[in-house]
């Protein structure tokens, strides 16, 4: 008896080995998903959004209204948002927008002040 069990206890604990394979299966499929081109471009667009609110000294309670009127004006690119002062005249507000209108002139102001095309 004690020689058919030390020839089970050589062999690997195969609960373990499919752990393993299904945890690594698991991960390479995830780095896949996760690193597709279009995620990765739709990531990377909202990477320059907060950039430039990073680089305009923007508060939270800036770069909350910035993501709302992004939102609001369904842009495709949210760094658009820093590239037109159109979007942030009041009559263009989406309603939802309308009581951040005082925040929204403020932006405006900060974002484009001295915009000669403004």
């Amino acid at each position: 008896m004690s020689e058919s069990f030390s020839q089970y206890a050589t062999l690997p604990n195969l609960g373990w080995v499919g752990l393993v394979l299904v945890i690594s299966t698991g991960w390479i499929l995830l780095q896949r998903w996760w690193n597709q081109p279009a995620r990765k471009r739709r990531r990377q667009a909202w990477e320059l959004f907060y950039e430039l609110c990073h680089a305009h000294r923007l508060d939270k309670q800036a770069i909350s209204t910035l993501f709302a009127l992004v939102r609001g004006h369904q842009l495709e690119h949210p760094a658009t948002i820093f590239l037109r002062p159109d979007l942030f005249q009041s009559e263009r507000q989406p309603a939802r927008l309308q009581r951040r209108l005082e925040i929204i002139k403020q932006l405006r102001r900060q974002l484009f002040m001295g915009n000669p095309l403004d």
